[in-house]
């Protein structure tokens, strides 16, 4: 979607490491090699993307969206929506606001 709205330089973040290792170490588990297949081929366009490691806190937008598109089940693979949808929406503020989130953190 960013290369179709012409974006040439492009972030993108994953609270995943083993994520963002699939995709530039050339490896990944059988069941997920058409996904990895399909990131890298978009990462090998004529287009500047960086891969950066970011807390689960620091990605609620994302991980929101990504639940509301799996619970609707029958959307395209690209959905633009204009405004925030109202499950989101405070969660954007607080992003936009650079609100923190306080991150669990366990000590041994």
């Amino acid at each position: 979607m960013a290369r179709n709205e012409g974006y040439q330089n492009v972030i993108l973040e994953s609270d995943s490491s083993s994520a963002i290792t699939m995709l530039t170490s050339g490896s990944a588990a059988v069941c997920e090699i058409h996904l990895v297949s399909r990131i890298r081929t978009c990462l090998k366009k004529d287009w500047i993307v960086r891969l950066h490691r970011t807390y689960k806190e620091g990605n609620m937008c994302s991980d929101w969206l990504t639940n509301f598109i799996l619970d609707e089940g029958d959307l395209a693979d690209q959905v633009a929506f204009q405004e925030p949808l109202g499950g989101i929406h405070f969660l954007y503020l607080a992003d936009i606001v650079t609100v923190g989130r306080d991150r669990a953190v366990s000590y041994f």
